[in-house]
């Protein structure tokens, strides 16, 4: 009996030294796993450094194996536009994720990193002058990441260069990162919803003012406008016509102010009809419809000088530059979305006279001479609210 129990005693012994065998085995078993797992990053990361050092150009496969093996989330986008391959790399910061694209450039021997920044910025938004400063500016302090501005995308894009000779995934990652450390502490160069808000109004002063010709001016450049300075020929006053693009058309719009300056007048302004022809009913009735949805802008004829225009008077006493800003986008806008009922040519043929599209010129025509004259007697073209401007 005792030698039974003794026998068992030591089978039970022999059992558990069995088990803590496999115990510590599974142990270290998961510490060689940890060690392999580290082991196989690190190669994998040299393999990385090393990718360019014997200069062997990273194509766009080879840069999936880089961004896995730097642990980065990110996706191929399938909407691309053709012979541009990329990864779209999330990063999270704070709150916010940013989206940055990295593409390899074989032929190059670089690695591309950008974002663009908030999208396309609206063709009725001006980039005021402080902010295209402030890209310059911010490129001038830069290192590996710099802004830049594309005129058909309208898009501003913050980005840099990695060169894949001698390559360094640490150069990598610290790219990405700068991209968007940089991105969040320049919004408000970027996010042109802050523009008109905020900086545009640190620049020109901000508050409202009574213009003079020097400072009316000096805002409009401030703005951002391509314009140019013209004369009256029966007084001599400047006159400001600004270019204005949308699509593949050029408008033109123009800011004058009245003689005593108490009124401010945003324009765009067509040239007389010939004598006997006629706006057609339907068009009178778009133009008054036109008046009705835009609230401010509107369009007005002159029987006396037969021209017709659209326009937008300002009280010259109280008066933001922002404010100013919209008036001429609106009116861009209006131009733009309305040509059908502007432009002669496009008008029912059946109720117009044939010398309306030869001789009518539309907006998109730098206009001869322009109204903003008080006097009485001088009044011209298609003003007929002298009276009003005194």
């Amino acid at each position: 009996m005792s030698e039974s129990l003794c026998q068992a005693s030591q089978t039970t012994v022999q059992i558990t030294a069995f088990v803590q065998e496999i115990i510590m085995f599974q142990y270290w078993g998961k510490c060689m796993q940890r060690v392999n797992a580290s082991f196989v990053s690190l190669v994998l990361l040299g393999t990385v450094n090393m990718v360019c050092a014997a200069d062997m150009p990273l194509d766009h496969a080879g840069l999936a194996s880089v961004l896995d093996a730097m642990g980065y989330e990110y996706s191929e986008p399938s909407d691309h536009p053709p012979d541009t391959n990329y990864y779209e790399v999330n990063i999270r910061f704070g709150e916010a994720t940013h989206v940055v694209h990295v593409s390899a450039h074989p032929n190059e021997k670089v690695i591309f990193v950008g974002m663009n920044l908030k999208g396309a910025i609206p063709a009725s938004t001006h980039i005021p002058n402080h902010v295209l400063r402030g890209l310059l500016n911010a490129n001038f302090a830069a290192t590996s990441v710099f802004f830049s501005y594309e005129e058909n995308t309208r898009q501003i894009r913050l980005a840099g260069t990695v060169p894949t000779i001698d390559f360094k995934a640490v150069l990598l990652r610290r790219t990405i990162d700068e991209i968007v450390s940089k991105a969040q502490a320049t919004v408000k160069l970027w996010d042109y919803e802050t523009w008109n808000a905020d900086e545009a109004n640190d620049v020109v002063g901000g508050e409202a003012k009574h213009y003079d010709y020097d400072s009316l001016k000096a805002t409009l450049e401030e703005l951002g406008y391509t314009f140019t300075t013209k004369h009256f020929e029966s007084n001599g006053l400047p006159y400001y016509l600004i270019e204005e693009k949308r699509a593949d058309r050029t408008y033109f719009v123009i800011v004058q102010l009245s003689d005593d300056k108490s009124y401010l007048w945003v324009t765009a302004d067509f040239s007389a009809l010939p004598e006997g022809a006629e706006i057609p009913p339907k068009i009178m009735q778009r133009m008054l419809e036109i008046g009705w949805s835009s609230l401010y802008m509107r369009f007005a004829f002159n029987p006396q000088t037969r021209s017709y225009r659209l326009e937008h008077p300002f009280d010259n006493s109280n008066l933001k530059p922002e404010t100013l800003q919209k008036a001429i986008s609106r009116a861009s806008d209006i131009l733009a979305q309305h040509v059908d009922v502007w432009d002669p040519e496009l008008w029912p043929k059946a109720t117009t006279v044939e010398t309306i599209a030869s001789e009518a010129k539309a907006a998109t025509d730098e206009p001869t001479e322009k109204k903003g004259n008080d006097d009485a007697e001088d009044k011209v073209e298609s003003n007929d609210k002298g009276e009003d401007r005194r």
